[in-house]
């Protein structure tokens, strides 16, 4: 799975989004349908996780920078940030709660662990964030770069 996993990722996301172009509808997610193909697999074959995150981690390692990329359209669009500046924080605060409320109720009834409740609770922060406050609340320490 190590070197399948990233021309795989690649081929589903490429598939996909041909698909999306095609037959444009909000249920065919160029992000979400390879997602969840990628899961079935590796849930199918029992194949370790571990080995697809050391094989994808070239996609992994691009969320920094992806990250900082973001920085210059919001610095492009500040005057119209500060004029909302209220709304936004408002409504990503109110994100941010429910998101995590909803991982914690559902790992909770899902009979998760205390380590991947912790894991799942900052699923709403950016990666190369989470990752680190994750690893603060006990959730995995496992990074997926190899």
């Amino acid at each position: 799975m190590i070197y399948a996993a990233l021309p795989l990722t690649l081929i589903l996301y490429i598939l996909v989004r041909h698909l999306y172009r095609k037959y444009p509808h909000p249920l065919i997610n160029p992000l979400l349908i390879p997602t969840l193909i990628l899961i079935a697999l590796i849930a199918y074959f029992k194949l370790p996780l571990a080995d697809y995150q050391k094989g994808s981690w070239p996609i992994s390692a691009l969320l920094n920078p992806a990250v900082v990329a973001l920085a210059l359209p919001l610095y492009q669009q500040l005057q119209q940030i500060r004029k909302k500046l209220k709304l936004i924080a408002i409504c990503t605060l109110s994100g941010v709660f429910i998101s995590v409320v909803i991982a914690l109720i559902l790992g909770l009834l899902l009979g998760a662990h205390k380590e991947m409740i912790a894991s799942l609770i900052t699923r709403s922060i950016t990666t190369p964030i989470a990752m680190p406050v994750s690893q603060t609340m006990g959730g995995s320490r496992r990074s997926p770069q190899p």
